[in-house]
């Protein structure tokens, strides 16, 4: 896990301060002791508040795969950095984890901060998910 120096820490401090509690992005400060790997590109963290509707899936892991600058969209990636998301997801769904990404523009996505869901699920999932957030939305398998 890489370690901030002193002088790092401030200075970002100090623009998370300034900058509007609107325009606040979580990704882009986000704290070593959340961080479970790093790349070049990415890092993969501990998702800070897990989806409750996932309770019910037999979920056992839930991590975020994230660039490290902030982006809306894997098509806004460089192709140095669409390559190793791929090599991560790759070697998550190795290890049994679901992968799961929204479009920028979805309504039920509350970080423009592009970052990428890996789920990992015990023994058979449920043949439904319900999803209760404006407008509503019903996933059946």
């Amino acid at each position: 896990m890489p370690n901030r120096s002193r002088k790092d820490e401030i200075r970002r401090k100090k623009h998370y301060k300034k900058t509007p509690v609107s325009q606040r992005c979580p990704f882009c400060d986000v704290k070593a002791e959340e961080i479970v790997e790093t790349g070049t590109y990415f890092y993969v963290m501990l998702v800070l508040f897990k989806y409750t509707y996932w309770d019910e899936q037999n979920v056992t892991d839930q991590l975020l795969l994230v660039p490290k600058k902030h982006v809306e969209s894997i098509s806004k990636l460089p192709a140095k950095a669409a390559e190793e998301f791929l090599t991560l997801i790759g070697k998550y769904e190795g290890q049994g984890y679901s992968i799961y990404a929204r479009t920028p523009k979805a309504t039920s996505k509350t970080v423009p901060h592009q970052h990428t869901h890996l789920i990992k699920v015990q023994g058979e999932s449920k043949k439904f998910m319900l999803h209760l957030r404006k407008p509503y939305v019903l996933i059946m398998r």
